[in-house]
C-alpha cells in the first residue's frame, strides 16, 4: 500500500505540473479502483484531490499571472504530500491532503462555491462509483460519508452503472485485485 500511495502522489503532482487532464483522471479511478477492494482514508483523500485537480486544470482563469502564488502554493502542497507519503507518515500525509482541499477555495475568492461544489461532487462521484463497482449502498455511503439517497440520485442520473463493466469472470477478478497489491 506504502509503495502505490508513494508512485500515485508522485504521478498526481507531476500530471498537475504539467496540467494533464487525463493522467489526473486516471489517477482518480485508480483510486477509486483501491478504495472499492479495500477502503483506505488516503485513497479516498487522493481519489478527491485529482478530481478536483483534474477540474481545475481545464480552467483558464487559474493559470493567469495573478494566481500563480496560489498555484504555487498548490504545487508545494503537492510536494509536501510526496514527502509524506515516501516518509511512510500517513497521519502527515491524511493532513496534507485535507489541507490542500481546503486550500483549493483560496484559489478562486470570487466564486468559493464552484470548489466547494467540486469537492462535493468528488465525495459523490467515488461514493457512486464504488457502489457501481459492487461495495453497497450501505458501506458506499459509510465509507465515503455522504449519503445513501445521493450516492442513487447520481447514480441514476449519470447511468454509472451502465458504464462500469460488471460482467467479469474470476480470472479477470483474480488478476485485478493481484494488481491492486502490488
Amino acid at each position: 500500500m506504502h509503495d502505490k500511495l508513494e508512485r500515485i502522489t508522485k504521478a498526481m503532482m507531476d500530471a498537475f505540473i504539467r496540467r494533464d487532464i487525463l493522467s489526473l483522471r486516471k489517477i482518480t479511478d485508480e483510486c477509486i479502483e483501491h478504495i472499492a477492494i479495500s477502503f483506505s482514508r488516503e485513497f479516498y483523500l487522493l481519489a478527491q484531490v485529482s478530481y478536483v485537480l483534474s477540474k481545475l486544470v481545464t480552467k483558464p482563469r487559474y493559470w493567469k499571472k495573478e494566481n500563480a502564488r496560489k498555484v504555487a502554493e498548490i504545487e508545494n502542497r503537492l510536494t509536501e504530500c510526496v514527502l509524506h507519503a515516501e516518509r511512510r507518515e500517513l497521519s502527515k500525509l491524511d493532513s496534507s491532503l485535507n489541507g490542500l482541499l481546503v486550500s483549493f477555495s483560496e484559489l478562486d475568492e470570487r466564486d468559493k462555491r464552484f470548489i466547494e461544489r467540486l469537492v462535493e461532487k468528488a465525495q459523490v462521484k467515488i461514493a457512486a462509483t464504488i457502489y457501481a463497482e459492487g461495495v453497497s449502498l450501505g458501506s458506499s455511503s459509510a465509507m465515503t460519508g455522504v449519503d445513501k439517497q445521493e450516492i442513487l440520485h447520481y447514480a441514476g442520473k449519470t447511468m454509472i452503472f451502465d458504464r462500469i463493466k460488471t460482467e467479469m469472470g474470476i480470472l479477470e477478478r483474480l488478476k485485478k485485485t493481484r494488481k491492486l497489491f502490488k
